[in-house]
């Protein structure tokens, strides 16, 4: 299957705020499964009738699309200069990795050659939590605040004239869930329950520390396929948790629990368990369980892979309709599911 990039080649002549736009539909494409899959007639379908060509999700040759997106933009911010003199006498930025509505992330190196991940975040793009020590962006006062063994490691920070930057570890062979996940297909549940287990409970720790995400999903989950070890990233949309606080919804619709549609708010902890949910489907079945709002709201579940009967019953406590009726987030892990897993073996 052949790519053309000439559209990709010709970004160098865009503008910031196009190649933005460009960045986040492509991510937008691979975030709800609209890959780009053609045979060789051309056909968008699983199965060509003409060529008898399977079509498959190739996320390497959609990886290197990516890549050369964001090599492009890089080299745009970097011939810029974004990255002031104070940052520069101890860190290296090097290619961009990713982007958003809430920065770009860089891969760099300290000067002791040790790799790193670099934020950077203009000032237009920054919200702001009033403290006693004064203003300071939201993300970065969230992420201080989540610090913890599950949750990636802020280890400097700038403030310049238009912008701040954000230091954080970059961990060795690892990708993001989504990543994974495409690679594996599908996980076992016994896997599956290893890995959820730990999302939990890195959820629980920065709830518990006073921060709700707010962006849960496979992408913001980073994972080492050698330990299984998982950190949450990106709390560019992460809020203050207060008990019965209402909440807007700002991820993607196809990830919003039915209170967001039917009432246009949400509680921090119920949201949470109900993308816990999604996640969760995700990994044992291959795909979100809902297609749209209407879905959603139906809350029709659907298992097309064999699962076992505790896996359906625990996804069903997760991603109730009503709100009040979902799991609570410290007594996810007290169910049977788990305890029945813990006696299977990997297949």
């Amino acid at each position: 299957m052949q790519f053309d990039t000439s559209e990709f080649e010709a970004m160098e002549e865009d503008g910031e705020y196009e190649l933005n736009e460009k960045i986040e539909e492509l991510e937008n494409k691979i975030r709800n499964g609209h890959y780009i899959t053609l045979c060789q007639c051309n056909v968008p379908v699983d199965f060509c009738d003409k060529c008898f060509e399977h079509l498959i999700y190739e996320i390497k040759k959609l990886g290197e699309l990516k890549k050369r997106y964001l090599y492009i933009m890089g080299r745009q911010w970097k011939l810029k200069g974004k990255f002031g003199e104070d940052f520069r006498q101890k860190y290296n930025p090097g290619k961009m990795i990713g982007a958003g509505g809430s920065g770009q992330v860089y891969i760099g190196n300290n000067k002791a050659s040790k790799q790193v991940a670099i934020k950077y975040v203009p000032e237009r793009m920054i919200k702001w939590t009033i403290t006693e020590n004064g203003r300071i962006p939201t993300e970065l006062w969230m992420l201080k605040r989540a610090q913890g063994w599950g949750t990636i490691q802020l280890i400097d920070s700038y403030k310049q004239d238009d912008s701040y930057i954000y230091v954080m570890e970059n961990l060795d062979n690892s990708m993001d869930l989504e990543a994974y996940l495409a690679l594996e297909d599908e996980l076992c549940e016994k896997k599956a329950a290893r890995i959820f287990k730990l999302i939990v409970l890195c959820v629980t720790q920065i709830i518990t520390r006073g921060v709700v995400h707010m962006d849960l999903s496979p992408q913001n989950i980073i994972i080492s396929p050698d330990t299984l070890q998982v950190k949450l990233i990106d709390f560019g949309l992460s809020e203050e948790y207060k008990e019965y606080n209402k909440y807007k919804f700002k991820q993607s619709e196809i990830y919003a629990p039915p209170e967001w549609i039917i009432r246009r708010e949400i509680e921090g902890v119920p949201s949470s368990t109900w993308s816990l949910g999604l996640i969760l489907f995700r990994m044992v079945q291959g795909k979100l369980p809902f297609n749209n709002k209407e879905e959603i709201c139906l809350n029709r579940l659907r298992f097309d892979k064999k699962c076992s009967k505790e896996f359906k019953t625990v996804v069903a406590k997760l991603l109730k309709k009503k709100f009040w009726e979902r799991t609570r987030l410290v007594a996810i892990l007290e169910d049977k599911w788990f305890s029945a897993m813990e006696e299977e073996d990997f297949h």
